[in-house]
């Protein structure tokens, strides 16, 4: 059953980059016909340059906000107006776009975590009702080596099913031309299934626990199935809900609020920082760089104009001499460097080592409290 969600996987992520790659094709061909326009130096003070992020081409990895949040900054080196917008430029099917997201975060966080209740629901308890355990524990044998021992030829089982899934998807996307296997992809590989295994390890330690928490295989599994739902899908999808619910938000354009909200946005993206943080802060910070970078063009070629009021960034008092719209500089943005992917990963693996190491401290002290006199 895996494997086919990984196939799915490797199928909806080719079309889907495909599809970027013809959108970033069309934006970039629409900005270049309207930055051939402009043909005097006052013309491109008033100008709007259009950046669009570029895809970080793991999204067939972890989605990371790419379908939901801006990926386009707009940038004025006019002074007295707003220097900067964001917003979206890809057009998209509101509808559908919620069944695109499949990816391999999706079908760790939901299969394979259920595929681990599955497996793992009677590892203890099972042995336990047929008199199993007590036999295994007659031998020099502690119940740690034991309990190590049963979780980890479960996880191996997993994480193999879950590594030939990936190889699966990974070869629909190479085969279909939309993937290059580069350093940056194998990164990105090599981090999810770092984090995918601790993730993994949590819920079959879990399960373990709950199996000799219970000594009953059916009681074990109501409640892990029960644990499993609150944990990936009731908590994930109402705490929107909640979050609407418990904070007062006032949806009307024109309140003060809204507009006190707008103006504290756009001031903390001025300095690279956004509120809504969808993987882009980084190009946020890249695309206020590039404006000041435009402003510097424009003031050096004013600057050679001996005729001109040297007013800077305001169309009607700077030179009104002819420019070459290739001149102007283009934006390239530059992806995240290893060090800095590393360190953003960091924390949450962290977090997830914690958690299998209290999921393994739950296991082993429900093992060593379970009495395995009499057989149910």
């Amino acid at each position: 059953m895996l494997p086919l969600f990984f196939v799915a996987n490797g199928v909806i992520y080719a079309l889907k980059i495909e599809r970027d790659v013809a959108e970033i094709s069309r934006i970039d061909s629409e900005f270049a016909e309207k930055i051939s326009e402009v043909s005097e130096l006052n013309g491109a003070i008033g100008r709007w340059y259009r950046l669009t992020a570029r895809s970080t081409g793991t999204e067939f990895i972890t989605e990371g906000g790419a379908n939901w949040f801006s990926d386009t900054y707009w940038v004025n080196a006019q002074s007295g107006n707003r220097s900067t917008e964001y917003g979206r430029s890809r057009t998209t099917n509101h509808w559908i776009r919620r069944f695109e997201i499949v990816d391999w975060t999706l079908i760790v966080r939901l299969i394979l975590s259920f595929l681990c209740v599955v497996m793992a629901y009677d590892l203890i308890s099972g042995g336990h009702e047929q008199g199993v355990l007590r036999l295994t524990m007659a031998n020099p044998i502690s119940r740690g080596a034991y309990l190590a021992g049963r979780a980890l030829s479960q996880f191996s089982m997993l994480m193999v099913a879950a590594a030939l899934g990936a190889t699966v998807s990974l070869l629909i996307l190479v085969t279909t031309g939309v993937l290059t296997l580069d350093a940056h992809i194998l990164r990105g590989i090599l981090l999810f299934f770092l984090g995918s295994s601790f993730y993994v390890a949590a819920f079959l330690l879990l399960s373990a626990g709950v199996s000799a928490l219970t000594r009953s295989s059916a009681t074990s599994l109501v409640v892990l199935m029960l644990t499993w739902a609150v944990l990936t899908v009731v908590i994930p999808q109402t705490a929107y809900l909640y979050g609407m619910q418990t904070v007062d938000f006032d949806y009307d354009w024109n309140d003060k609020q809204w507009d006190l909200r707008n103006e504290t946005e756009n001031a903390l993206a001025q300095d690279g920082i956004s509120l809504r943080d969808s993987g882009r802060k980084d190009f946020f910070a890249q695309a206020i760089r590039h404006r000041e970078a435009i402003r510097q063009f424009l003031s050096g070629r004013d600057a050679d104009d001996a005729d001109s009021p040297h007013v800077l960034f305001l169309p009607d008092y700077v030179s009104k001499k002819p420019l070459d719209s290739k001149l102007i500089p283009h934006f390239q943005q530059v992806p995240l460097s290893t060090a800095d992917g590393v360190a953003a990963g960091v924390v949450p693996i962290v977090i997830l080592i914690l958690e299998a190491a209290l999921g393994f401290f739950f296991a082993f002290t429900a093992f060593l409290r379970m009495e395995l006199a009499g057989g149910s």
